[in-house]
């Protein structure tokens, strides 16, 4: 099925004089194919307005139909009396037979065909007894079951249990399979082609393959009484025990670490951790170091380390008191110092991607707050109050999240392809819908500001929505995903692959409990628009070029995209069935205009389906130069100058029907601009004002230290910048201006003494 739109030509003889001079060369029947082209978007044009996505596709045929006009597929097209507005190819469906109730899929990548996909049991429910292994060489279009290929050898009857598989970043042909239960590994180096299986000396409970060296990998034994970690230089084949009691591990980062570096926090009889670093797997004392000692919790990432230290107080009414404690650049470990009075009881690290640190602190009433560091992680200002943060055992754990999350989170995503942009919820109370509400900020927690709400409906009525009444728009994140398991919300969508472009599920109201939708932002968060109504997956191709989106929650064969960012949508019908779908999904980068829908035939009977579907045509043709202009992401009230510099992207125009292609390169102009107010954050120390319109900041009454006071050391003769109470956002990088002069710290000398 081409699409459910079409157009329908009058007989030859009826066609006005006009279109008669559109062309006067070739043969009768050529003339006749452009001139029916060319009124086949006239009638477009005056069925949907000269602004619908197919006009310009059908203008751009008519270009091409010397070329076309010889093929039978034209000839086809001509003699049926129609041509088709472009739309996806007819779907590519596999059967796969397979009941399992999970699927995990992996694309190899680097413009590799190759999809390898498996089929299992929940490992969290219940003991999988069985699984399947399949593999696709043509991406997606038919899929190989190899599960015959993992087998113990000769002798063994014994069916593998699957429980995961790695593929190696550093080549991407090569796959381990890590069998539940046995001790053994089976590993290719040809895209599966070929497999070979091993025993092992422990069970590879966890595997972690180094991203450069394809040989090297760790091998961790979480079930054995000693915690063992292994190493093997011949990928599996061949393994060494390297160190016991080992609660954590990870390979050193490039180029903040040397080649082979590994951290590992073990086990001490105290009852805490050491980190230790070795760049020799711990062969020699010589090339090991102990990072920091008393430690609770450790964590790399990038340049940063980070750690929790409990601290017993001596003369204090708190026993004890949990520190964070950081690394930068991989310096010595310090204590990080917040400005608080209030208990903490733990740390979890929001992102630290952008030469700057966000902090959610739990306190003991329950109550966490977001905090932002310098560049070096070590001082940290209030950025926001009561952030939505859980914590197995901690913050939320009591509450029904509980028996679905057992790993810490916080919502809180930053919008990838910008810097500085990120969304958070704030709570207040317990952990349900009704006390959520969505906040943005576009000057790295500077300032934040609720979500603007949509003007009109996907249907065109107005929405009667202002931020003055309390009322805004706002975002499904991790918690919402948790407290509607039957009908699990989509988590934000932004990629670096489409600058500005974020699609998400919300509602529009007081909190986050009225009805859902899919709402779409071209601004990086700045204004939105509803897209979709109700719950839907989506993902996007062709670097934001065409989204896709499927209904949840019920049987459906309509697939849903758009070709302008959102603006309007077309339906294609993708089988003749309903089918219940899983999952909608695209190649990791989100290049390809290819897409795979995961489902089954009824949700009764459950049995994978895997729908592939190709939708170039539905782009037309390859963008010209034409077809792009210059965009700058601005935060809500208009300014482009976001963290001290304007960011021209070159964008496909929204209302261009063609396609960027994957090897698409973006190219990105950035000159810095004067400085605001906006590219200044609260120094240490320092708190906003009560009243948040005047966007000053004043001391914090929390503060015990001396904001004013010189460095140490601040040798005599030298000058240090005393404080106003402000501090230059990390990365920010304007330059001059009133209002640099103004909030900059002045210059004074050191104290003789």
């Amino acid at each position: 099925m081409r699409a459910n739109l079409k157009c329908v030509f009058p007989p030859f003889g009826r066609l006005p004089p006009f279109w008669l001079r559109a062309d006067q060369t070739g043969s009768k029947q050529r003339r006749l194919a452009i001139h029916r082209t060319y009124l086949c978007a006239f009638t477009c044009h005056l069925a949907l307005g000269r602004q619908h996505t197919c006009i310009r596709t059908l203008l751009r045929w008519c270009a091409d139909l010397h070329l076309l006009f010889g093929s039978e597929r034209w000839k086809q097209r001509l003699n049926s009396g129609a041509i088709f507005l472009p739309c996806p190819r007819l779907p590519v469906l596999v059967s796969l037979n397979d009941s399992h109730n999970q699927m995990v899929v992996h694309w190899a990548g680097e413009k590799s065909n190759v999809i390898v996909a498996l089929a299992r049991d929940s490992l969290a429910l219940a003991r999988p007894k069985s699984s399947d292994v399949y593999v696709s060489y043509d991406y997606g279009k038919s899929f190989k079951k190899i599960s015959e290929k993992l087998n113990f050898g000769v002798g063994n009857s014994s069916e593998a249990v699957i429980a995961q598989f790695y593929h190696s970043p550093a080549d991407n042909k090569r796959y381990i399979f890590a069998d539940a239960y046995a001790q053994y590994l089976w590993i290719t180096f040809d895209f599966c082609s070929t497999i070979q299986g091993f025993s092992i000396p422990f069970r590879a409970a966890d595997l972690l393959l180094h991203s450069k060296a394809s040989n090297l990998l760790l091998g961790f034994d979480r079930s054995h009484p000693n915690k063992q970690l292994w190493k093997s230089d011949d990928f599996g084949q061949t393994w060494i025990m390297i160190q016991e009691h080992v609660k954590s591990f990870s390979w050193g980062i490039d180029p903040y670490d040397k080649p082979n570096t590994i951290y590992i926090e073990r086990h001490e009889p105290s009852g805490y951790s050491t980190v230790f670093r070795s760049t020799d797997f711990f062969q020699s004392r010589e090339n090991q170091e102990v990072i920091l000692e008393e430690v609770r919790d450790f964590q790399l990432r990038d340049k940063y380390m980070f750690a929790t230290k409990v601290v017993h107080l001596l003369g204090s009414q708190q026993q004890s008191s949990v520190q964070l404690w950081v690394s930068f650049g991989r310096k010595p470990m310090r204590a990080a110092q917040f400005v608080t009075r209030h208990p903490i009881n733990e740390y979890y690290i929001a992102d630290a991607s952008e030469d700057q640190v966000f902090v959610c602190v739990s306190h003991s009433n329950n109550r966490t707050n977001l905090y932002i560091s310098e560049a070096e992680g070590l001082k940290f200002s209030l950025s926001l109050e009561n952030v939505l943060y859980y914590s197995p055992g901690g913050a939320g754990s009591d509450t029904l999240v509980r028996y679905f999350a057992n790993e810490p989170f916080a919502d809180f995503h930053r919008v990838e392809g910008l810097q500085g942009v990120y969304i958070a919820t704030l709570i207040n109370g317990s952990m349900n819908e009704e006390n959520m509400r969505s906040v943005i900020t576009f000057d790295k927690g500077g300032t934040w500001e609720f979500l603007q709400a949509p003007a009109f409906t996907e249907y065109g009525e107005k929405i009667n929505c202002e931020l003055s009444q309390g009322c805004s728009l706002h975002l499904a994140q991790r918690l919402s995903q948790l407290l509607n398991l039957q009908l699990r919300r989509m988590p934000i969508l932004s990629k670096e692959s489409a600058p500005g472009l974020i699609i998400a599920t919300g509602s529009v109201g007081r909190n986050l409990a009225s009805k859902t939708n899919v709402y779409v932002s071209s601004s990086a968060g700045a204004r939105w628009r509803e897209a979709l109504p109700g719950p839907h997956y989506y993902t996007w191709g062709d670097h934001g070029g065409i989204i896709m989106a499927i209904a949840q929650g019920m049987e459906t064969n309509e697939l849903k995209y758009s070709t302008n960012e959102g603006e309007t949508w077309k339906t294609f019908i993708f089988s003749e069935k309903p089918v219940f779908v899983y999952g909608l999904l695209t190649e990791p980068g989100e290049k390809s205009t290819v897409f795979t829908i995961f489902g089954s035939n009824k949700e009764n009977v459950h049995s994978w389906l895997i729908l592939q579907v190709n939708a170039t045509d539905a782009l037309g043709v390859p963008c010209t130069e034409n077809d792009y202009k210059l965009w700058s992401p601005s935060d809500e009230r208009g300014n482009e100058c976001l963290l001290g510099h304007k960011t021209v992207f070159k964008r496909r125009t929204p209302h261009a029907t063609c396609f960027n292609g994957e090897d698409f390169d973006r190219p990105v102009v950035v000159s810095n601009c004067s400085c605001t107010r906006e590219d200044y954050e609260c120094d240490f120390g320092f708190k906003m004002s009560e009243d948040l319109s005047l966007e000053v900041c004043v001391p914090d009454p929390e503060f015990s230290g001396k904001s004013y006071s010189p460095p140490v050391p601040c040798p005599v003769g030298s000058t240090y910048r005393r404080t106003r109470g402000y501090r230059k956002i990390s990365g920010d990088t304007c330059s001059g201006g009133d209002v640099e002069a103004r909030l900059e710290g002045e210059l004074v000398p050191c104290p003789l003494a």
